[in-house]
């Protein structure tokens, strides 16, 4: 499978699919990308749950493939004791000292996942993406912004709804609608899936919920 960092890269399908990797819609947002934290879909999370092996080799592997598609900073949004159990004994013992091991700046918004979705958590969590834009050299003229992922406990869900509120920000004249679709379709297009809407009862309260994260982050 193929995505788009300003030339052209590739990953292996599955090692994407593995970490639930994609971009979030290179049509509109080239330099975002989505993945799942490293492990997350091995079951549970405390050390000693799973196989000390498998968690090294799914942290190696996440890492390889940030590298290997040019990613330049990480944004995990995750419980900071999920963070810290998980990875303690992995590696750097610190996924954050893992990604600079790498030349990958790291970034870490505590979750508190009864929380979501809330416009409070959304808006702090959207203001950390401005941060991060606005910090990444763009390399002047046609050159596009280095490339960031959006890493969370579950991509499908989470990183879904800040990519849509991602995009409506960098194309105002795009309805919230418009670009859950253009997300859900990035993600079929390395056989993945996600579903922005998924948290909502209804494409109004999704729309609302949208509006409402860009109007606080202003």
């Amino acid at each position: 499978m193929a995505g788009s960092t300003g030339s052209f890269v590739k990953w292996d399908a599955e090692d994407g699919a593995g970490h639930n990797f994609s971009p979030a819609s290179l049509r509109y947002s080239p330099e975002l990308y989505l993945a799942c934290v490293p492990g997350a879909k091995l079951p549970g999370w405390s050390a000693g749950e799973v196989d000390l092996g498998l968690r090294f080799m799914a942290l190696t592997s996440w890492l390889d493939l940030m590298v290997k598609v040019n990613i330049k900073q990480v944004l995990c949004v995750m419980p900071s004791q999920e963070m810290d159990t998980r990875y303690k004994d992995l590696a750097e013992r610190n996924f954050g000292r893992a990604c600079e091991s790498q030349g990958l700046k790291f970034a870490h918004i505590d979750l508190v996942e009864e929380r979501w979705p809330s416009v409070e958590v959304a808006s702090e969590i959207f203001k950390a993406m401005k941060m991060i834009r606005d910090t990444l050299p763009s390399g002047g003229g046609q050159k596009p912004r280095d490339s960031w992922v959006l890493a969370t406990s579950d991509a499908s869900d989470l990183s879904a709804v800040m990519a849509v509120c991602w995009i409506c920000f960098l194309s105002p004249s795009l309805d919230p609608l418009s670009a859950a679709k253009a997300v859900s379709e990035e993600a079929s297009n390395v056989g993945l899936k996600r579903d922005p809407l998924k948290a909502f009862g209804s494409e109004d309260d999704f729309t609302s919920f949208i509006s409402e994260v860009l109007k606080s982050s202003t």
